[in-house]
């Protein structure tokens, strides 16, 4: 595997695909290296992509220039070696795609670098809380003893005027808003929000939430899944018992399926609403 010279490393980098093809960077993880792309870049080589694999300081042939640099492995580090490495490959706008660790890393480089980084949308899914207890709190927000839906979330392939499938486009449903649909405008219904991105000039979004460029309105690239966000939120359980539609509707937000929200990002991983890696 050919090596580049970058910065204070002689970094290992395996090349991939047609130097004219759109430049995408694939970062590993640890404890791991270029290998976990081994399946995975030659197809996208044959896509048409130019696909640039790097080893990470501290894996594989991949070594420091002088004994007496500071060794540090932190995402923000991480990040200058990916620049400078696109930089000796003479690349300037690319997409990144990062595996465990790697996800980090990619998105210091989104973050850091953001008029390289092709693409740029964060997916978030808001989950409704609410009090379980509407007398002791009539606005049904309770910080105390929140209570969510531990099940009840589905999702659904979003189609066009013309009754087609979007390609990775999904609707998703769930909490409040699913189990109080009739209470709620149509185009209030989903969870599901673009949440961060980038602006561009033309760029609008409507009144259904979704963008007028439909690539900012899928869950994932061609290649990987996108980061995704998870909001928790009592925004709609306030409005169901205070908008005079609907508060003589609701008496109990409480269901089978309530379950107390501890407020962590662990319990809504075992609940299946997050993921560990790509999401947070």
């Amino acid at each position: 595997m050919p090596t580049v010279m970058v910065g204070h490393l002689n970094m290992e980098v395996s090349l991939h695909g047609p130097e004219a093809g759109r430049p995408l960077l694939l970062i590993h993880g640890w404890p791991d290296d270029a290998s976990t792309w081994n399946q995975v870049a030659p197809a996208l080589a044959t896509a048409g992509f130019r696909v640039i694999v790097p080893t990470l300081r501290g894996f594989g042939a991949t070594r420091f220039l002088n004994d007496d640099t500071p060794r540090t492995g932190n995402s923000a580090m991480l990040a200058i070696d990916m620049i400078a490495l696109l930089d000796a490959l003479g690349i300037d706008r690319f997409m990144v795609a990062g595996h465990d660790w790697g996800s980090n890393t990619a998105e210091a480089l989104a973050v850091g670098w953001p008029d390289r980084v092709e693409r740029m949308a964060m997916l978030s899914y808001v989950i409704d809380l609410y009090a379980g207890d509407l007398a002791r709190h009539p606005d049904a927000v309770d910080l105390e003893a929140p209570l969510l839906d531990a099940k009840g979330y589905y999702a659904l392939g979003r189609r066009g005027a013309d009754g087609t499938l979007h390609e990775r486009q999904l609707d998703f449903h769930g909490g409040l808003r699913w189990r109080y649909e009739e209470l709620l405008p149509a185009d209030r219904r989903r969870i599901d929000r673009i949440a961060l991105f980038r602006t561009a000039p033309g760029l609008r979004v409507g009144a259904d939430h979704r963008f007028n460029v439909e690539e900012y309105n899928t869950y994932s690239c061609p290649w990987h899944h996108n980061l995704t966000a998870v909001v928790a939120s009592f925004r709609v359980a306030k409005a169901l018992v205070g908008n005079p539609g609907s508060r003589d509707e609701v008496r109990d937000l409480r269901w089978r399926n309530s379950v107390r929200f501890d407020w962590s990002s662990q319990q809504l991983m075992e609940l299946g609403l997050m993921e560990p890696g790509q999401w947070f």
